[in-house]
């Protein structure tokens, strides 16, 4: 739409860039003549942009020139956030990711502003990965203390899991992947990453914390993500399998699903199931229906051995 295409425009050069008619074209991926109209249309609505000629020059705003966005409040754009998981892939699902996001960085830009950067602020501490782990539906009972003290900037003293001693805790920020939340933090001089459903127990104290300049939530995040990858054990398995025999194993949490060549109707796939008692775990969860094990051989052997133990169990 015109509208669309004049707002993406205007927030591009709003970036204090100057850019070319070919480089917007690229960018919004129409014709150089469409974007030659559209800011003929803004100029005549009043926009004060204009282009520059010669070597380097382009199209760009007149200097102290910002279209404001009002009425946003801080709660608006964390709650725009924190919803922005679940809407990126329901338009990835319909074809209409590009659009999504374009309407997406348009949306953040307008709340910068009329916020006074709070939209900045929210993506420092707030982080959603919307990546595959199966669902999870925990208690959370500690989310809200959690999610008040990292904006606060206060410390707060914790046991986790099923230790009896309380440690101290400067949360920098919260991630949310699937249902599950986690908030990531300095104890001991050092970062780590809890799950907020294992915290037993939660006192925000008084006292107050710089967070590190140029700390990247969505970054160190990635990394650990990365790292820990990286650092889980390996166990190749070969399968032949269909379509939906294969989209129920990329589903599995911790199923790594590598080259996949196919055959006729089926599939032939490389994965990586950690152990062998993890990789039976999946088969048999998986079914004898639309799955074939190729190897290795021990595997099959492992396969063999529980569906005897299943027999016997329910033979009778």
């Amino acid at each position: 739409m015109k509208a669309d295409r004049m707002l993406s425009i205007l927030f591009a050069l709003q970036q204090g860039a100057t850019l070319t008619v070919r480089e917007l074209a690229a960018r919004l991926e129409v014709s150089a003549r469409t974007v030659t109209r559209d800011l003929e249309a803004l100029s005549a609505s009043g926009v004060p942009v204009y282009a520059e000629r010669g070597y380097g020059g382009g199209w760009r705003l007149a200097e102290g020139f910002r279209a404001r966005f009002n009425g946003l409040k801080r709660d608006d754009v964390e709650r725009l956030l924190v919803s922005q998981s679940g809407a990126a892939k329901l338009f990835a699902d319909l074809g209409r990711e590009r659009e999504f996001k374009d309407t997406w960085e348009r949306l953040l830009h307008a709340a910068s502003i009329g916020t006074g950067g709070d939209a900045a602020a929210v993506r420092e501490r707030i982080h959603i990965d919307g990546a595959g782990w199966r669902e999870s539906f925990e208690a959370l009972p500690h989310l809200p203390a959690l999610y008040d003290a990292v904006w606060s900037g206060r410390a707060v003293r914790m046991r986790y899991g099923g230790d009896e001693a309380e440690r101290e805790l400067l949360p920098y920020g919260l991630v949310a992947k699937g249902n599950a939340w986690y908030v990531v933090g300095a104890t001991g001089g050092e970062l780590r990453t809890y799950r907020v459903s294992r915290v037993a127990s939660l006192h925000v104290s008084d006292d107050t914390f710089e967070r590190p300049e140029g700390f990247d939530l969505e970054a160190h995040w990635t990394s650990s993500m990365r790292s820990f990858r990286e650092r889980l054990p390996v166990y190749p398995v070969r399968l032949r399998l269909t379509k939906d025999a294969l989209e129920r194993l990329s589903s599995m949490r911790f199923a790594g699903v590598g080259s996949v060549a196919q055959e006729g109707g089926l599939f032939v796939a490389e994965t990586n199931l950690q152990t062998i008692d993890y990789a039976v775990e999946c088969l048999l969860r998986l079914g004898g229906e639309g799955v074939e094990l190729l190897e290795p051989p021990a595997l099959r052997d492992a396969m063999r051995a529980a569906v005897r133990r299943l027999a016997d169990v329910y033979g009778a």
